[in-house]
């Protein structure tokens, strides 16, 4: 007579055996998700009147994480918080309506440094443009002079960007050129300028003898480079300096450099 709990044993063993195999040929793998830790940035504005004046209710600058929906926008104090931002290097933005745009180039956010930037100041967009520039040589080929009219007459002194360029005149902007200066300036109770730059000072920059050279005259508020920093900053492609503060469109003139 069998032996069935013999019989029975054995068939179990078998049934444990190719279960092992089984399992040993089709591993489970569970995949763990480990969620990269978000940061922040937070910071705070201040508003400048073109007349330098500071005394302006401070909110709704928005500042934006370039190339991203994420932003956020400063109080009545200026204080602002953007959040959820991911290890790795990025542009913010900041603006609001009738004051200069600016930009905060690579920011890193890795978690070892906080981030507070507090010294951010945006200006007030110039209530005049340069409504015509004239450009000529004096007499001796070794100066070129420039006279220039704002729409406006302010009691205040205001300046003028010249902003020089090798290339067709609707190329140029604050963010595009070979040289600038911000040396004019319209006294106050007037509206009209007059500067005078070295030919030689030109050469100097890039520009050879006998070409052809166009320029570009824009009102501007705040020129100073600051202790803020953000009246100005680099283009961190070409290494030149940003405008922002500035009034369009803008006025412009051609001039042959002497041979």
């Amino acid at each position: 007579m069998p032996n069935y709990m013999n019989i029975f044993l054995l068939k179990l063993n078998m049934i444990i055996y190719t279960c092992i195999i089984c399992i040993g040929c089709n591993p489970v793998q569970s995949e763990i998700k480990i969620e990269e830790p978000l940061y922040t940035i937070s910071g705070s504005i201040k508003l400048l009147r073109e007349d330098n004046s500071t005394d302006i209710i401070k909110n709704g600058v928005i500042i934006n994480q370039v190339g991203t929906n994420n932003s956020t926008q400063s109080d009545s104090s200026g204080k602002w918080t953007l959040k959820n931002i991911p290890k790795g290097v990025y542009t913010l933005s900041f603006a609001k309506s009738g004051f200069s745009e600016f930009r905060y180039f690579n920011i890193v956010v890795d978690g070892k440094n906080p981030h507070d930037l507090s010294q951010i100041t945006l200006a007030q967009i110039p209530q005049f443009i340069v409504n015509n520039i004239e450009t000529f040589l004096t007499d001796d080929n070794t100066y070129l002079q420039i006279n220039c009219s704002v729409s406006k007459y302010a009691s205040q002194t205001r300046r003028v960007i010249l902003l020089f360029d090798k290339l067709n005149e609707s190329y140029i902007n604050p963010q595009i050129y070979d040289f600038y200066s911000i040396d004019l300036t319209i006294p106050a109770n007037e509206n009209s300028g007059v500067l005078k730059i070295p030919i030689q000072r030109l050469i100097l920059n890039g520009f050879s003898n006998g070409s052809k050279v166009y320029v570009a005259a824009y009102g501007i508020s705040r020129f100073e480079a600051t202790s803020e920093g953000s009246f100005v900053s680099q283009n961190p492609l070409n290494g030149k300096t940003i405008f922002w503060n500035y009034s369009a469109p803008a006025s412009v003139s051609s001039f042959f450099l002497p041979n």
